[in-house]
């Protein structure tokens, strides 16, 4: 027989209860499963395949902290005919027995009780029960046995020795569908501003928060959410706004600043930098974090300072019609070119003073409209009254961008690439853009892209 404290509830057609159990009773009762019997049709599938690698990644290493906190498992149940057994007030409590009336808890809490024969399966949480299990299992170092989990448990009448109807199987797999289909995963943006464990958005925070360069130079008080220079939704900025960056490229940018090749490498001073996702999975001990942050706040001065542009008003920088349209100004620029070349510099001569080592930045060309950014980054979109001569960013073919810009901006501060002039030619050929018809890609490459890149 087994025996829970519940909350009896109803949504919709569908009774269930708000059992509360130990961590060691889930293990133990709770089975992990696909389909409930042995030989079964896609159609008796109640649960997706189990990853094994998010559970012992992700999860199980959360559950050795002590700040701990699952929310709760969905759990079904075949067989052991559940009973509902209200607790009741007795009179001598009156005041008690009047409150639990008025509530409507006089017919809702009591005990779940299942004879034998009863199966438990999880509905929602298999990954969550799975990493339970193991930790158990191991029997590590925190005793979690003691814990506690709030189910969700959907009882039926049925015989754990004969199939699920039809009707009531496809009832749990619509419930799972819908538990699944409707919990929608946080965007980007929230991960950042909200996640305590991954160190790039903490970091990236602490310098919107705490470093000048991120911060609008008004002096009136406002919501971070609502700051005027770091957009806080979306990716593509629009123009003539006073926003330096956006707060996905703010943290793309430190991403790849801090991951140098000495951290990338397996090293003995910091092997774990050789998977740098456990750093966001992970959050490192506060020393580390100041440590980096102090890194961070150094490579930033030094790139306002080498390239003066930077400190310049946005809305000045970043236009669609007009003369100015700085590529450091743009999320594409400063995620493609500025970040990546930086850390590229900072590789190339680790031991020197940091703005010694990223002053040939200045010789990267700055006009998205001009060679070698026309028509790779930007290109001249189709007149029209309204706008004679506006410009756009080419969203296409963003792989064959990425890389390419990045070798383009290592010649253009004179470090060279790996790529031989054949090789970057047959590439920008690719993802060259024409200005029109009739313009020859070979002789665009010889007058105006190959003097650039001193090839």
């Amino acid at each position: 027989m087994e025996v829970y404290p519940a909350l009896k509830a109803r949504m919709g057609d569908t009774d269930y209860y708000i059992v509360r159990m130990r961590l060691d009773e889930i293990a133990k009762n709770v089975d992990i499963v696909g389909a409930p019997y042995e030989y079964s049709a896609l159609n008796d599938e109640l649960q997706r395949k189990l990853d094994e690698g998010r559970v012992k990644k992700e999860i199980i290493k959360f559950l050795e902290r002590p700040d701990r906190f699952f929310s709760s498992i969905v759990v079904a149940s075949i067989g052991g005919s559940p009973k509902f057994r209200p607790v009741r007030i007795s009179p001598s409590g009156e005041s008690l027995a009047e409150l639990f009336k008025d509530s409507g808890v006089d017919e809702s809490f009591g005990l779940l009780v299942f004879k034998s024969g009863v199966k438990f399966y999880a509905l929602d949480g298999q990954h969550r029960l799975s990493a339970i299990k193991s930790f158990l299992k191991d029997k590590r170092a925190s005793d979690i046995s003691n814990d506690h989990i709030s189910v969700v448990l959907i009882a039926t009448q049925s015989d754990e020795k004969k199939p699920l109807s039809p009707k009531e199987t496809k009832k749990r797999r619509r419930l799972f569908s819908w538990l699944n289909r409707y919990a929608k995963k946080p965007g980007k943006e929230t991960d950042i501003i909200m996640d305590e464990e991954d160190a790039f958005a903490i970091l990236t925070r602490r310098l919107i928060n705490d470093c000048p360069h991120f911060q609008p130079k008004t002096k009136a008080r406002f919501r971070q959410m609502d700051s005027p220079r770091i957009l806080m939704s979306g990716k593509s900025i629009p123009v003539g706004t006073t926003y330096f960056t956006g707060l996905q490229t703010l943290y793309a940018m430190n991403k790849t600043l801090l991951c140098s090749d000495v951290r990338m490498r397996d090293n003995t001073r910091d092997p774990s930098w050789s998977q740098a996702r456990l750093f966001i999975a992970s959050r490192p001990d506060e020393q580390e974090l100041d440590e980096w942050y102090n890194e961070l706040v150094r490579y930033w001065n030094a790139l306002f300072q080498v390239v003066p542009d930077l400190n310049k008003p946005p809305e000045k920088m970043r236009n669609d019609s007009g003369k100015s349209d700085h590529i450091f100004f743009r999320p594409i620029g400063q995620e493609y070119v500025m970040a990546p070349v930086a850390r590229f510099l900072l590789d190339a001569s680790p031991d020197k003073e940091v703005s010694k080592v990223l002053a040939p930045m200045a010789k990267i060309p700055c006009n998205i409209r001009e060679y070698p950014w026309k028509g790779l980054i930007a290109y001249k979109a189709p007149v029209t009254e309204k706008r004679p001569d506006h410009w756009t960013i080419y969203n296409e073919n963003r792989r064959l961008v990425q890389p390419l810009a990045f070798d383009f901006a290592k010649c253009l501060v004179k470090k060279g690439g790996e790529l031989s002039e054949q090789e970057l030619f047959a590439r920008w050929g690719q993802a060259y853009k024409p200005s029109s018809d009739k313009e020859s890609i070979r002789n665009t490459w010889h007058k105006e892209i190959r003097p650039l890149l001193h090839l």
